[in-house]
């Protein structure tokens, strides 16, 4: 039963006065830092200044703020002293030294030893960080009230523990009066005979503790679960087990961190499954000496914590320790460390210096603190030991961590997560976390078994179902090498991570998910991912965290015998990414990971080269990759390739002694990029030249390597497989084979049509794909082979180069490559190549039937794309299409006639056409001066169809298409050769963007305005059959749920399927198009009237709240009196406002206006100047209220220059009060806070106002007002805005004019009616006769001729025919 030490105290502890008390000194306090609402506290084991949650009973958090100015802790007497490490955690110790307290305007102090500030950090360390404005350096002070007796009392249980631990070897040698052995497991005859009254006199008379005389006593009456006679028995049956245990050498986990690169290893394979809480004593007998070269600490866990190195904890010796337990909830561990290689300077070339079996196991006897235990997995399994786990799993604590440890791992989980997901068993679950270790480690060399080569051949050793395949590599584990694998239970909102020493799943449900073998289904991928973290090091390349980890993942897949793996096929890669110049580290980490699982398949599975893995990572640790930073862009590591996946790709040719050119062609090895940016956790800059791909590939060339092509093709999904699991026997029908990795049963039609017809790994192991034979028929540019064998298809041009390749007996290759001569080679299995031949040289009059009737099927997908409007991207016009159906006709006519003479030529006929139409690009393409309805391919829940139209800043469908919100510009991004587009709305201009989440992803879209930091690309990714994927950032696809909502999905189902309709084009303008209506309108206003902008200064002051025009600001410095807000109102340009820095208001930063009165204004305009050398305004949201209390958003303006004037602001209503809310600003001291401070040098506000005068004969037609008039001139101000925009996009262009032309047409038309000769310059009898002349109607209609009579636009000048 747990023992814990207490003294009673004479007064309660009490919290008195204001809680920004200036501390006095001979007064005790608890200092809460604001940040973290946290105490400050001394942790008296290791003397660290921490903080910890307020804790009345807890004395170690109080502070006497001593007569010489120091703080001293209440419970241990130490001082706080001086740091002067930045970031260095605060210490205690024996000397007074003083701490100052400055009074933050906050009403918090700012705490410094000899100036250095006491700072609260994230890991609730008291650190050195010299910064008043942080919030984790202000305090609240608050006092409590301590007597001097309680005092007294608090310091004599600290004096007492701290004597147990001080005076081992004192009461090791008393002890060894009483006990046979160091152990102090058996009382030596004399005293074992003895009452138990009369075993206390002498031990007390040999002056050992009470505590020590209980153990004795409870020793000599072996009371190890008799809880009612001794304090120190324990409720659990096992205890004795626990108690008095031997514990196993262990390796340094840190130095074999080093050493192997990897971070699995971990400090925990000692569980003492005891526990203990705060002040408990735990009593260890250490029955030896510690072995030279070892070190022997006990080292305390807190809940989902761990040990961090050979060093943690408290160091035990020979004999009696006393260990005192400084916090709550600790479960210990043995932390026994021995040293198998050096101890500094540890690298992959380290030399080893002893075996972990050269240092003996040590006996313990541990008392004190909890004995709940710990599960120990059987070499087998019993119903005995699911007895044992249920009874000690049960015994455990409520929501403390419990321990079952493996032959080589560690389950490190709460208590109900045992019991709840493994109410009867746990051996399944820990043995297979144990064959993960054992899998992984086999992968990157560095088993025993492996290196030893017990694994190459069969399934014995190999801990699994299926055959590992493997050899080679180093003898490190655990010969030199033991430490377990832990994995822990995280935080039930967190995401599955791997870190040093352990890997982490969030709560019940993911544990669960990922480690409960007791059902088949359960998600190995996700502890062979994070597992995998642990080891991928040595072979991770840039921007691959997430994709070099997944071949662990796929092995544990694998291996484990349930699931198939997961990954792009081979067809979807190479169509995706193959000759489309992005490297490997850019690619989809969907298939990226498939470069590295293929290379498995194809060296161990297929057992062609079963050292290769172990030989190609023992390579990388040895001679690693080199991501040092060659030079710096914009603060990021800027490398060459030629360092990392250049020399991936050479050590990987080494360790298959192969030349695998081919192969990392095909994964983007070989893509010259220049300064490109790769980024995942670690961003970089990467450079490669094609003159460095050369040298590589002539470097590997030179070593005469055979050519290794089959292994480009190599599959583990095409055949079905049975299952080979634990739970594979109780499978029936197609559930003993393999499902996919989602865990549906599929059939080998539909893996064949996923994933090819040739190349399964299956293929290569019985020899079937050793051989082939083929012919083809060729229809268009599809290819149809016919045949058998073989494990992939290359298509090569006339010169040799080659152009396509294929894992399926049915493919299209490149319209131009199948215009011109090309040859098909069948790669074989044992690397040889067969020639497909043609199938039409030596045909049959029924084979060359069949020939023309495959080309005419093939034709049926040109011409089910027919589409009368011409309108629809992705489809053909009838005109388009005349020729081939002609073909077709003729084909048909001829097969009835049998007239089998002519069926190759028009076959050939069909054939080329089809070409044309490709090579021409006779599809409809996407048009930069079209607009388009966007239709989803899905329909709705209601079976309506839908289109895409903005909603608000959102996405939603709807399934009318004549609404203005339903038409769609695509604006292309500019780059030669992309699909990438800008899509912008025709009824307001705005263009789609991306909602990221909190994790940097892209959760939806939505609208924003047309500016390329907000907007987004979208890849128009053609699926065929005029379907398209819009994928924004080419990340994910645009998405209609069957609900008509919007959203992204990963998946290119129907709902991430569209569309593209044009609805109605619109003309390319030019700028002189622009100007030219601009003249004309600007020149029949002035006819019409005359036009004057008139604007009236405010005569701001800031002196008198309440007379008129009175500027204020809610972010008056108080600190900077010479940067006032009168500074922005003088006049004067050297003198500036500026607002305040580091504010606690949560709140923008402002300028506000009162007009004063009655006055009330609904056009204004401002000017403001800012300071560039401090931090000025860049955007203003202009408010304006009634009665300056509820007040309403006028608009956003943006300032492009530090001195800038904004456009008129016309609110509908007209407002007496105006507020300038400041919310973005650059500058030399730019703030990208949420709300920004911000300078003003000059700021002026003006009333605008606009005065009309009709001349005659206009001033007599009502319908000719003021609006229609301003209209005209607001147009020109917004074309002319548009035309000075930083971009211009066609649909803006046309929008902007269009807008124009309508108030122009709409004046001129209400003028004409008084005046027909109103603005026309010009007067012709005729407008013919100029072949060359630009010829418009007044609506804007370009015209080949003036036909009618009436007025037109001809060369830019208006003239009446």
């Amino acid at each position: 039963m747990k023992k814990t030490l207490l003294f009673s105290l004479l007064g309660l502890l009490l919290c008195v006065g204001s809680a920004y008390a200036q501390p006095a000194k001979g007064k005790y306090y608890r200092f809460l830092n604001q940040k973290y609402n946290k105490v400050m506290k001394e942790n008296w084991s290791s003397q660290d200044v921490t903080c910890n949650t307020v804790d009345d009973d807890d004395y170690t958090q109080v502070w006497m703020y001593t007569s010489t100015g120091a703080l001293q802790n209440v419970y241990t007497g130490r001082y706080i002293q001086d740091q002067s490490g930045t970031s260095a955690t605060f210490k205690t110790g024996d000397a007074p030294q003083s701490v100052s307290f400055t009074k933050m305007s906050d009403g918090h102090y700012y705490l410094q030893t000899n100036g250095h500030g006491l700072h609260c950090d994230a890991a609730q360390n008291v650190v050195r960080w010299d910064d008043q404005g942080n919030e984790g350096n202000h305090w609240t002070v608050k006092e409590v009230a301590l007597t001097a007796d309680e005092v007294k009392a608090i310091r004599e249980e600290f004096t007492y523990l701290s004597g147990l631990r001080e005076n081992g070897a004192l009461y090791t040698e008393k002890l060894s009066a009483f006990f046979t052995n160091e152990l102090c497991t058996e009382l030596k005859a004399e005293y074992a005979s003895m009452s138990d009254a009369d075993l206390r006199a002498a031990m007390a008379a040999a002056e050992l503790p009470t505590s020590l005389q209980d153990i004795a006593v409870k020793i000599k009456n072996n009371w190890w679960n008799d809880t009612e006679n001794s304090a120190y028995a324990d409720k659990n049956q096992y205890a004795k087990e626990f108690r008095i245990a031997s514990y196993k050498p262990y390796s340094d986990a840190n130095n074999w961190r080093d050493k192997l690169n990897t971070y699995a290893p971990s400090f925990m394979g000692n569980p003492t499954g005891i526990y203990a809480t705060n002040k408990d004593v735990i009593h260890v007998f250490v029955g030896s000496d510690i072995p030279e070269g070892a070190t022997l600490y006990l080292s305390p866990v807190r809940n989902h914590g761990r040990i961090g190195s050979r060093w943690e904890g408290t160091e035990l010796k020979k004999g009696y320790n006393a260990v005192i337990a400084t916090n709550d909830s600790l479960t210990y561990f043995v932390n026994y460390v021995v040293n198998t290689i050096p101890t500094n300077g540890v690298n992959a070339h380290t030399k080893t210096i002893a075996k972990v079996s050269d240092f003996p196991e040590l006996d313990i006897h541990i008392e004190g603190g909890e004995c709940i235990g710990y599960y120990q997995k059987p070499a087998e399994n019993s119903a005995e030991e699911d007895a044992k786990f249920q009874y000690l799993s049960q015994n455990a604590k409520n929501n403390m961590y419990f321990v079952v440890k493996g032959e080589t791992s560690l389950f490190y989980f709460k208590k109900q997560t045992f019991t709840s997901v493994w109410p009867k068993t746990i051996w399944n679950s820990i043995n297979w976390f144990d064959r993960v270790h054992f899998w992984e480690f086999g992968l990157i060399g560095i088993l025993d078994d492996v290196a030893n080569g017990k694994l190459e051949n069969g399934t014995e050793f190999s801990k699994s179902a299926h055959p590992f395949n493997i050899t080679g590599g180093d003898a490190f584990y655990p010969t030199y090498c033991n430490n377990p694998t832990m994995a822990i239970e995280g935080a039930g909102d967190t995401n599955p991570h791997a870190t040093t020493f352990y890997t982490s799943y969030p709560g019940t449900w993911g544990v669960e998910s990922s480690f409960n073998a007791e059902r088949a289904n359960f998600d190995t991928w996700c502890t062979g991912h994070e597992h995998g973290h642990q080891i991928q090091a040595p072979y991770n390349l840039e921007s691959c965290t997430e994709s070099s980890v997944n071949l662990p993942s796929q092995l544990v897949t694998y291996m484990t015998g349930f699931r198939l793996g997961r990954g792009w096929s081979f067809g979807q890669h190479y169509n995706t990414y193959v000759g489309k110049g992005v490297p490997f580290g850019l690619r989809d980490i969907s298939i990226t990971m498939r470069m590295y699982w293929n290379l498995f398949l194809y060296y161990h599975v297929a057992g062609k080269k079963k050292d290769f893995y172990p030989t190609f990572v023992k390579s990388l640790r040895e001679d690693p990759m080199d991501f040092s930073a060659d030079s710096w862009i914009n603060g990021k590591n800027h490398h060459r390739a030629t360092k990392t996946w250049l020399h991936l790709y050479k050590k990987a040719c080494e360790a298959a002694k192969e030349d695998l050119t081919e192969y990392f062609r095909l994964w983007g090895f070989f893509e010259p990029c220049n300064k490109l940016m790769f980024g995942d956790y670690t961003n970089y800059y990467v450079s490669l030249t094609q003159k460095e791909i050369d040298a590589a590939i002539a470097e590997v060339k030179a070593k005469g390597y055979p050519e290794n092509l089959q292994i480009m093709f190599v599959e583990d999904r095409q055949l079905m497989r049975e299952r080979t699991d634990i739970w594979a026997h109780t499978a029936t029908g197609n559930k003993k084979y393999r499902p996919d990795n989602g865990g549906s049963w599929r059939t080998q039609a539909t893996f064949h049509e996923w994933f090819g017809d040739v190349g399964d790994v299956l293929t290569y192991i019985d020899g079937s794909a050793n051989t082939s034979e083929y012919t083809y028929i060729q229809s268009g540019n599809k290819i149809t082979l016919k045949g058998k064998g073989g494990v992939g298809f290359i298509v090569y041009d006339e010169a040799g180069n080659n152009k396509y390749m294929s894992n399926y007996l049915e493919f299209e290759i490149p319209a131009d490559l199948a215009s011109q001569k090309f040859v098909i080679k069948a790669i074989n299995a044992d690397g040889s190549s067969t020639v497909v031949t043609d199938a039409a040289d030596s045909a049959t009059d029924a084979e060359k039937l069949a020939i023309l009737q495959t080309a005419i099927e093939a034709s049926k997908e040109f011409t089910k794309l027919e589409d009368k409007t011409a309108m629809r991207v992705g489809f053909y016009s009838t005109e388009s299409l005349a020729t081939l159906k002609a073909y077709v006709a003729d084909a048909n006519e001829a097969i009835s006639a049998a007239n089998v003479g002519v069926y190759l030529s028009l076959a050939n006929s069909i054939n080329a056409e089809m070409l044309r139409l490709q090579t021409d690009n006779e599809m409809i393409q996407l048009n930069q001066y079209t607009l388009y309805n966007i239709q989803c391919v899905r329909r709705a829940n209601d079976g309506s169809t839908r289109y895409l139209q903005p909603s608000g800043n959102g996405l939603q469908t709807t399934t009318g298409t004549t609404a203005a919100s339903t038409r769609w510009a695509f604006v292309h991004d500019g780059v030669d050769g992309s699909n990438n587009y800008y899509i912008q709305n025709r009824s307001n201009n705005k263009m789609m963007g991306i909602l990221y989440n909190s994790d940097g992803k892209i959760e939806n879209c939505k609208m924003v305005e047309a500016d390329r930091e907000q907007a987004c690309t979208f890849n128009v990714k053609a699926m065929g059959n005029g379907i398209f994927c819009l994928r924004p950032n080419d990340a994910t696809n645009l998405n209609m749920h069957n609900q008509g909502y919007v959203t992204v999905w990963g998946d290119a189902d129907e709902g991430s399927q569209w569309y593209i309709n044009g609805y109605d084009t619109f003309e390319e303008l030019t700028d002189d198009d622009m100007n030219q209506l601009i003249t004309m309108t600007e020149d029949l206003v002035n006819d019409v009237c005359v036009y004057e902008e008139l604007q009236t200064k405010y005569p701001l002051q800031c002196t008198d709240a309440e007379a008129a025009n009175y500027i204020s600001t809610n972010q008056a410095d108080e600190t900077k009196p010479s940067n006032q807000i009168d500074k922005a109102i003088d006049g004067v340009t050297s003198t500036y406002f500026i607002s305040k820095r580091n504010s606690s208001l949560n709140e923008a930063h402002h300028l506000m206006v009162d007009l004063g009165g009655d006055k009330k204004s609904k056009s204004l305009q401002f000017y403001i100047f800012g300071n560039s050398l401090q931090n000025y305004a860049t955007e203003i949201n202009v408010y304006a209220s009634s009665n300056k209390k509820s007040w309403s958003k006028v608009t956003t303006v943006s300032l492009p220059k530090v001195s800038s004037t904004s456009d008129v602001i016309k609110p509908s209503t007209a407002y007496r009060y105006w507020r300038f809310d400041v919310v973005k600003t650059a500058g030399k001291i730019a703030d990208n806070a949420t709300y920004p401070w911000f300078t003003v040098k000059e700021f002026e506000l003006y009333e605008y106002e606009v005065v009309i005068t009709k001349k005659a004969p206009f001033d007599a037609v009502e319908n000719i007002n003021n609006t229609v008039i301003t209209n005209c001139k607001t147009r020109i101000g917004d074309l002319e805005k548009q035309m000075q925009a930083a971009w211009r996009t066609p649909l803006a262009d046309f929008v902007a004019w269009n807008s124009l032309n309508t108030a122009y047409n709409t004046l001129y038309k209400r003028a004409a009616e008084v005046d027909p000769t109103v603005g026309v310059e010009n007067l012709e009898a005729d407008a013919e006769g100029n072949a060359d002349a630009s010829i418009y109607d007044l609506s804007g209609r370009k015209l080949n001729n003036a036909g009618n009579k009436g007025v037109y636009i001809i060369n830019g000048k208006k003239v009446i025919k």
